[in-house]
């Protein structure tokens, strides 16, 4: 009984480990994005956001003090792709 115990949970947790894991970066990401947007609008300044995401292939996004982009640009997460449009600087993800 301790055997086929021991064996039902060896392969539990050789499952468990190789399932594969969520990625919530992207969603993290669109927090700390609306949130300095804001400030800049809030604040009449200028703010910049840094690459802290490890997203791939990106520029660090600067926001004027209207809430505008500087560039708009995809930035490349492991489940979702994140699109910053150009001009009033809104974002969506696929």
């Amino acid at each position: 009984m301790l055997l086929a115990t021991f064996i039902i949970g060896s392969l539990a947790l050789l499952a468990y480990s190789s399932w594969p894991q969520n990625d919530y970066r992207h969603y993290y990401f669109m927090d700390d994005y609306l949130t300095l947007q804001a400030r800049a609008m809030a604040d009449n300044a200028e703010y910049l956001l840094e690459n802290a995401y490890d997203h791939v292939a990106s520029s660090p996004i600067r926001f004027t003090e209207d809430g505008t982009v500087n560039r708009g640009q995809t930035l490349n997460f492991p489940f979702a792709d994140v699109i910053i449009h150009l001009g009033n600087g809104s974002i969506s993800y696929e």
